[in-house]
């Protein structure tokens, strides 16, 4: 439970905040958590479930109901989480002892906790309670149970649980239990009753039809009856729908074994192949490939399919590394082959077209079979099937009559298999080539000792083991204007005119207002002081209108003389604002060049230095930039003007590739941090920055600690500068790992102080998440904090409304989708996916396609 303690906190502050205004914290916090631990249930979000509860329960005097309803909710999230212990401590606490679903969840946590036989006990107990007849639970309990009698090996004591369960329901669930039944009979080999236990098809709930269906194909193939099987079997796998993935995959098997049954070993073959080329990562190669070999004809040709298949899907043997070998112990196994990531389907090919070569008899064939598995053993060396192919090497050369490789091989295979039944197998089969050739006797007891004393644990003895050794070998593969009438005079009411339009402060009406002046009074002597502001105005509406601009421009500079009342310097900087507005950066910097040049003392040419400066700096002329805003703070006495210079002379300097202009940039920003002005907490931020990306993460964090720490929490630059610190923190990891714990907390910090749901907040759940997922679990080193980390994620998710900002919404919910992807949490990571689609967002196509292709590729139907 230590993992929501932050949650908590975050929460109660919520909670305590909430008190503090009056407000009614059942309806705002209580009912919220309740309703979003049941969603997560349901989407089978357990540790997300579990986290709503615990919040529940953080809350002081919760009411007693609601207490009791989210602690049975957290067992039960525990539970199906794998966390038993936890369910266990939380059972144990007074309010619990006398809970109704207590004695059916203390079972269930004895069954996670792998005390089956415990487990057995308590809920068969529970299944004779009268009082436990209509809970809600029986069903679970009884299945429970049997499932668990049967991983005991106790097949007919699950048998008589099922019996026990069956007698208090009806319906779908009744016919579920039969079906249950019938296969477990199927496994016991009792053919007759299974068949008089299966319902018609009058009697299947549509729901179950196609478990009906598989069953049925099951009976008829121990029936005997491989045609009729096969074509139950052929139906489900070009009609799947309602079958479980397992049961999907295994009706293939089924449909191959009814072909094999009929003797129609090439279609079976073909069948197999088939399989395999659609499902190359399916978890039932190992008897895909007993299969393969059974349909494989006793002596292969050349061009057998079989063979020609498992060619093409053998990867090519990775090239050696050019260059001499080497190795950092200058050892002879420097020259070997390196072993190369597992890869089942190789694998088994290199076993199964081995052993088929080596069937055709011929020298060739049997070099090339030897080869197979020798590249098996020594490319996939932890692999299964590593110590079998030298069990089958070993077994050829003592049918070659090379009695000492074999034992060699059996003696490798005893010093450093590592499953005691390989070990017994190469035992056996020494101590057998020992007593058959007629070697020591005593060495071949010793050996048949040994390897009695390793299969001990396995389901046959010495004996069976003896008479199926060959087919064992052989076979086991696997986001208004008030017009003045009292004057008189028309050149001063056209005045007027005039200055009313230049005191309106919105430039689109201005503009507009002396366009009807000018239009009026065309001759007015004011007329060139109004075209330059109605180009003025052009420029800045937004958006610009260069054409206006221009025109005006254009209209100054054919009339000269009746410019005169506007200076010249004034004229040249608009024309300079309206090419640097049009997006040509050479005009720009010329034109800002000439007026600085032909009027340097005067405030235009300072704007016109900014102006080229931004333009040098656009063309990536960083250089320049940076001489041109240098200049700059000593034509200047507005401190405000000044300090945006410095920091453009800093930005311009850090961008420059060199170590030495790069450190420059930083005496530069302490220049505009020094002035007290607007830009102070930006050039202290960007100051930062520079230093993480020139590698001084240590110094960025020592620059931004006192000044973060002095800033009030309602400061929006406390939030910037603790994001930018954590950033700088979290970029110690690879090289300092106790320094992720730091970024989290001051991630953890700064979310208390955020208001849920909104960029903020998402952006802060997804850091939070990336740092969790590369933490240690305190009490479990060896796993990471990932449940915590998709806790985090998905709380992103966890509203209402529609996100203002999608990246950081939708790269936590992707996020939440791959966490569940990686630990196979198909049905889960539905649910992720839909909720990501349900908001409507950039990427939401995007997770409705994943959704879909992990419920088709994974068999998952909707109930």
């Amino acid at each position: 439970m230590k993992f929501v303690a932050l949650h908590l906190i975050i929460m109660l502050t919520v909670h305590n905040t909430a008190l503090s205004r009056g407000e009614n914290l059942p309806d705002q916090i209580t009912a919220k958590q309740l309703r979003l631990g049941e969603d997560a249930m349901r989407a089978k979000l357990w540790e997300v479930a579990a986290h709503h509860y615990n919040i529940l329960l953080a809350i002081p005097e919760q009411d007693e109901t609601i207490r009791s309803q989210a602690s049975i909710r957290l067992i039960e999230a525990m539970i199906r989480s794998g966390r038993p212990d936890e369910a266990f401590a939380l059972m144990e606490q007074t309010h619990m002892q006398n809970h109704p679903e207590m004695p059916f969840w203390r079972g269930q946590a004895l069954a996670a906790s792998g005390r089956f036989i415990s487990a057995v006990d308590t809920l068969k107990k529970l299944l004779s309670d009268s009082a436990f007849t209509n809970s809600v639970h029986r069903m679970e309990a009884g299945l429970t149970t049997a499932s668990l009698e049967l991983a005991l090996g106790k097949s007919q004591e699950a048998l008589k649980t099922l019996t026990l369960v069956a007698q208090d329901i009806e319906g779908a669930e009744l016919q579920r239990i039969r079906l249950l039944q019938i296969n477990i009979l199927l496994d016991l080999e009792r053919i007759t009753e299974a068949r008089e236990l299966m319902p018609t098809g009058n009697e299947i709930a549509k729901s179950l039809q196609s478990e009906a269906n598989f069953t049925e194909a099951a009976i008829l193939l121990r029936e005997s009856k491989a045609e009729d099987a096969a074509t139950r079997y052929q139906d489900l796998v070009e009609n799947p729908q309602n079958l479980s993935l397992r049961q999907y995959h295994e009706a293939w098997i089924g449909w191959s074994d009814s072909l094999l049954l009929q003797g129609k070993d090439v279609e079976a073959a073909e069948l197999l192949l088939n399989y395999i080329q659609k499902h190359p990562e399916s978890d039932l190669l190992e008897e895909i490939f007993k299969r393969l070999l059974a349909a494989l004809p006793d002596e292969p040709i050349t061009s057998d399919p079989i063979l020609s298949r498992l060619q093409n899907w053998i990867m090519p043997t990775p090239l050696p590394s050019l260059g001499p070998i080497h190795h950092m112990d200058c050892r002879a196994v420097a020259a070997w082959p390196q072993p190369i990531e597992s890869d089942d389907l190789t694998a088994f090919c290199l076993y199964t077209r081995a052993i088929g070569l080596h069937r055709m008899k011929s020298d060739e064939s049997k070099h090339e079979a030897n080869l197979l598995l020798k590249r098996l053993w020594l490319n996939f060396p932890t692999h299964f099937l590593s110590s079998r192919s030298l069990l089958v090497m070993a077994d050829w050369r003592l049918d070659a009559n090379r009695v000492e490789d074999a034992h060699q091989l059996f003696l490798t295979l005893r010093e450093s298999a590592t499953s005691p039944l390989v070990k017994g197998r190469a035992a056996f089969m020494q101590a057998y080539s020992i007593a058959g050739s007629g070697g020591s006797p005593a060495d071949a007891a010793k050996l048949y000792y040994e390897a009695a004393d390793l299969l001990q644990d396995t389901e046959s003895d010495v004996a069976s083991f003896n008479s199926n050794l060959i087919e064992l070998i052989q076979t086991d593969v696997v986001a208004a204007d008030d017009d003045d009438a009292t004057i008189n005079d028309p050149v001063i009411r056209a005045s007027l005119e005039l200055e009313r339009a230049l005191a309106n402060d919105d430039p689109s009406v201005r503009l507009v207002a002396i366009e009807a002046f000018l239009l009026s009074h065309p001759n007015h002597p004011r007329a060139a002081e109004a075209r330059i502001n109605a180009a003025e105005s052009a420029i800045i509406i937004n958006p610009p209108d260069l054409s206006a601009a221009k025109a005006q421009i254009e209209t100054l500079e054919a009339n000269p003389k009746n410019s005169d009342p506007v200076s010249p310097v004034r004229i040249a900087l608009t024309k300079l604002r309206i090419t640097d507005l049009a997006g040509t950066p050479e005009d720009t910097i010329r034109e800002s060049r000439n007026l600085i040049d032909d009027f340097p003392t005067s405030k235009q040419a300072i704007e016109a230095s900014f102006i080229l400066g931004r333009n040098l700096f656009e063309t990536a002329n960083y250089n320049e930039a940076l001489l041109t805003y240098q200049e700059l703070p000593k034509k200047m006495s507005d401190t405000h003007r000044v300090q945006t210079a410095w920091l453009l002379a800093a930005r311009s300097a850090a961008l420059i590739p060199t170590s030495q202009s790069q450190k420059g940039s930083l005496k530069l920003f302490d220049n505009a941090i020094a002035i007290d002005g607007p830009l102070n907490s930006i050039a202290k931020l960007e100051r930062a920055r520079l230093m993480m990306d020139i590698n001084m993460l240590e110094e960025a964090v020592e620059f931004l600690k006192p000044w973060h720490d002095e800033l009030e929490e309602s400061d929006p630059m406390h939030f910037a500068s603790g994001l930018l610190m954590a950033e700088a923190v979290y970029a110690q990891g690879k090289l300092n790992p106790d320094s992720l714990p730091q970024a989290l907390a001051i991630y953890d910090n700064l979310l208390i102080h955020t208001k849920r749901h909104t960029p903020d907040h998402d952006r802060l759940q997804y850091l939070r998440g990336l740092t969790l997922e590369q933490l240690p679990d305190p009490q479990v080193p060896d796993i990471k904090r990932e449940k915590e980390a998709l806790i985090a994620y998905y709380s992103v998710l966890e509203r209402e409304k529609t996100p203002t900002q999608w990246e950081y919404f939708e790269a936590s919910g992707f996020r939440a989708l791959a966490l569940l992807e990686k630990s196979l949490r198909w049905n889960a990571a539905i649910a992720c996916a839909r909720k990501i689609a349900s908001f409507k967002g950039p990427r939401s196509k995007e997770a409705a396609a994943r959704a879909n292709q992990i419920q088709l590729k994974y068999m998952i139907w909707e109930d």
